[in-house]
């Protein structure tokens, strides 16, 4: 009987583990909640906040995005932090669907205009393809100043 149980445990959490998403840590400094709002107000950098759940299969398809060397590269420029969607905090943030993406200011303060151009799910990205993350980093840095190149304006002689 022991036996048995001691297989059943094992079975258990090699599942439980083998269930946890992979978000590029390697190469992408995750935060904590606290810790990364302290470091953004001390730098006065923008907070990209996902939410997550470890057995939700569009966050195991959306962590995989964070391995696109472009998103690697822009990452540096923001707090990352990552929220499993069991924690209270989701609670706060009023999180109805995951994964869930935010754009924080160095304040905290959301960017409620930075979002994916689906209605119904405003702040669920595209889970398969780099390209609208990317789209609002850049768009966030440069609403928030963080990038110091203005777009060109070309006059016409007539």
């Amino acid at each position: 009987m022991q036996i048995w149980i001691a297989v059943l445990f094992i079975l258990i959490s090699n599942t439980a583990f083998a269930n946890v998403i992979k978000w590029n840590e390697n190469n992408i400094n995750w935060l904590s909640y606290e810790k990364g709002l302290q470091i953004a107000e001390q730098e006065k950098k923008p907070i990209l906040l996902v939410f997550y759940a470890n057995w939700c299969g569009a966050s195991k398809r959306y962590g995989k995005v964070f391995y696109d060397d472009e998103v690697v590269n822009l990452s540096k420029k923001f707090i990352m932090i990552k929220v499993d969607v069991n924690e209270d905090l989701s609670l706060e943030y009023g999180v109805r669907y995951i994964p869930m993406t935010l754009f924080l200011d160095s304040k905290s303060n959301i960017q409620t205009d930075i979002r994916s151009s689906t209605s119904e799910h405003p702040f669920n990205l595209n889970e398969e393809n780099p390209n609208e993350l990317l789209r609002l980093m850049k768009k966030v840095q440069y609403k928030l100043n963080e990038v110091s190149i203005k777009p060109k304006v070309i006059l016409m002689n007539h």
